[in-house]
């Protein structure tokens, strides 16, 4: 009689516990086992039935239910080169269940979940709402800094408009306070920039990131020992400070702008160009897309050729010239001269008839916003900005520029 209440002892205990998790050798030669089998394979389709069948076979040992955190940073480092996308889709429905088990399940399954399009779909954004949302995400954050940085990136990449729609603003910026590690401040702008662009974020919130940004980057400088690491959040600092930022260019006096050289004149400054309406192409010779736009400048300024409209492509000294009509990239470091000299037979050549001016500010201008090229803002006749970083048809510009004529 013992010895069955023994045995019905130990099935109760068998089946309340189940079976075992996987153990971390059982989830190595998974991935071993797939990898050396796809290495006889060259069919896509194939390599992912192969995967499923031997994940299933693998699985039949255990409880994929009770793996561990450091069991899925294993399953990525050891397969995660050629099995990312059929080990997300596995763990998927395991770190579903799991994600509010703790902060570290969470953030596994926002990393981890499947997505078949470049669109963020709205299951990652919930799942990254559910992570940032967590009480303890600061102090887990702290011994994290490689993960600190993905969640601020990962701010970055889903779109302002959908910070309104999901919630997440008063999250996002909650996460801007929390003590940040060097890496992820560094990704803290580009928040900035995805809040900014927003269309229906209010002004306010704006503002507070942009300020809670500038904090973060102003004890970055007073903190980093790495010269380079100062350098660059000095330069995101004049950025967060500058008229673009800040929201004061459009309808201000333009930032200023020092020629230190011009074709087909003299002029020093943008201010020698008052009574006229201005556009600036911000552009470089290295840049496809803005020697693709070269045909429509040309358009544009036979169109006003008779009118005053300046054209003028503001680029500034790069230690290097793209000499595309002659196939060559010249190496002008440390001798400006000889690049400013390349200009006019590259003119030439390329048909360009408007303005080409070097200035001494960057052309990655932070005063203008300028933060990928090409970069278009129109000035009116009184030398302030009325439209800016325009990506518009000649016909659109036509339009805008005939405004600013006629006031």
């Amino acid at each position: 009689m013992k010895h069955l209440w023994y045995c019905l002892l130990l099935s109760i205990v068998f089946i309340s516990c189940g079976k075992p998790g996987p153990t971390d050798e059982q989830l190595k030669d998974l991935c071993r086992n797939v990898g050396f089998a796809a290495r006889e394979l060259n069919d896509t389709k194939a390599e992912e039935e192969t995967f499923w069948k031997m994940a299933k076979e693998s699985e039949a040992n255990y409880d994929l239910q009770k793996i561990s955190p450091e069991q899925i940073d294993l399953l990525f480092a050891t397969g995660g080169g050629t099995l990312a996308t059929q080990l997300r889709e596995w763990l998927a429905p395991v770190l579903k269940n799991k994600k509010d088990e703790s902060t570290t399940f969470a953030y596994y399954y926002w990393k981890y979940l499947p997505e078949n399009s470049l669109s963020i779909s709205d299951e990652k954004i919930n799942a990254y709402k559910n992570l940032i949302s967590r009480k303890d995400l600061a102090e887990w954050m702290e011994t994290k800094p490689d993960a600190a940085a993905e969640l601020v990136d990962g701010a970055a990449e889903i779109k302002g408009d959908k910070w309104l729609k999901f919630g997440i603003v008063p999250h996002i910026k909650a996460l801007l306070t929390y003590p940040l590690p060097a890496n992820a401040i560094e990704q803290t702008v580009k928040v900035f920039n995805t809040g900014f662009s927003s269309e229906q974020l209010p002004l306010a919130d704006k503002e507070d990131i942009r300020k809670q940004v500038l904090k973060l980057y102003q004890e970055l400088v007073q903190q980093t020992t790495s010269p380079s690491q100062k350098k660059r959040a000095g330069n995101q600092i004049t950025y967060l400070q500058s008229a673009f930022a800040t929201g004061t260019l459009i309808g201000n006096k333009a930032p200023e702008l020092h020629f230190r050289w011009i074709s087909n004149g003299n002029e020093k400054s943008l201010d020698d160009f008052k009574g006229k309406v201005v556009m600036l192409d911000f552009w470089a010779t290295k840049c496809a897309p803005c020697v693709a736009s070269f045909p429509e400048i040309a358009e544009l300024q036979n169109h006003y050729k008779n009118s005053p409209v300046a054209i003028i492509g503001v680029t500034s000294i790069q230690g290097y010239f793209v000499d595309i009509p002659n196939k060559t990239t010249v190496n002008t470091a440390h001798n400006p001269e000889k690049e400013i000299g390349l200009v006019p037979a590259y003119m030439k050549s390329m048909g360009i008839n408007w303005r080409i001016a070097f200035s001494e500010e960057d052309v990655m201008n932070v005063d203008y916003g300028v933060l990928a090229i090409p970069h278009v803002t129109l000035i009116d006749k009184q030398g302030r900005v009325r439209y800016n970083n325009i990506t518009a048809t000649n016909e659109e510009k036509i339009k805008l520029i005939d405004s600013l004529l006629n006031e």
